[in-house]
C-alpha cells in the first residue's frame, strides 16, 4: 500500500476489503500509555455492538500476554487481524501509524516477552488472515501513572476511526 495514505485511510481500506474482523488491543493499563491497545479494545467493545455493520467483528482485550489468545482467534476464522499496541517507534508522543510486524523483532519496539512480529507472523500462518499492527508512540510508560494526554487523545481519535470506517463498510 502507498505509505503517502494516513493510518485512517488505510483502516478503513482494510476494514472494506474484510468480512471476519478481529481486533487485538494489547497493552499494560497499569504501565499508563502501554496501556493503549487495551484501552482502545474497551471503548471499542462498548460502542460497536450498537452499531448496524455488515461485517462479523470480535474485539479482544489481549492485555500483555496476546499469545495466550491465538487458539480463539483460530477458532474465530477471521481474514483480518488488526493489533493494536503502544510502540516505541521514536515519535512524539500520542503518533498513530501503522507497523510492519517484520522489522518490530527488537525490544525497542515492544514490552511484551514474545515480540509481535513472532505473534504476527504465527496468526498469518495458522489463520491465512491478513494481520496489520496499528501502533500509537508511548509517552509515559510508569507504573501507576495515568496516560498522558496526547495518548488519551490518539486512543479517542483510533477508536472512532475504527467505528466510522465499520460504519461505512
Amino acid at each position: 500500500m502507498n505509505e503517502t495514505i494516513d493510518w485512517k485511510t488505510k483502516i478503513t481500506l482494510f476494514i472494506q476489503r474484510a468480512h471476519k474482523i478481529l481486533i487485538l488491543g494489547i497493552g499494560n493499563e497499569l504501565m499508563a500509555d502501554d496501556g493503549a491497545g487495551s484501552r482502545i479494545a474497551a471503548e471499542l467493545a462498548m460502542s460497536l455492538p450498537r452499531r448496524k455493520t455488515s461485517k462479523t467483528l470480535r474485539v479482544i482485550d489481549a492485555g500483555t500476554a496476546p499469545e495466550n489468545f491465538t487458539g480463539l482467534i483460530k477458532r474465530e476464522c477471521p481474514d483480518l487481524i488488526l493489533m493494536i499496541d503502544s510502540v516505541d517507534s521514536g515519535e512524539r508522543p500520542g503518533v498513530v501509524a501503522f507497523q510492519d510486524p517484520k522489522e518490530m523483532r527488537s525490544p525497542m519496539h515492544s514490552t511484551h516477552t514474545l515480540p509481535l512480529s513472532s505473534l504476527a507472523e504465527y496468526l498469518e500462518q495458522s489463520t491465512r488472515a491478513s494481520v496489520i499492527v496499528l501502533g500509537i508512540q508511548p509517552g509515559v510508560v510508569h507504573f501507576g501513572f495515568p496516560l498522558s494526554d496526547e495518548v488519551s487523545s490518539s486512543i479517542r481519535e483510533v477508536a472512532h476511526s475504527i467505528t466510522e470506517a465499520l460504519g461505512a463498510a
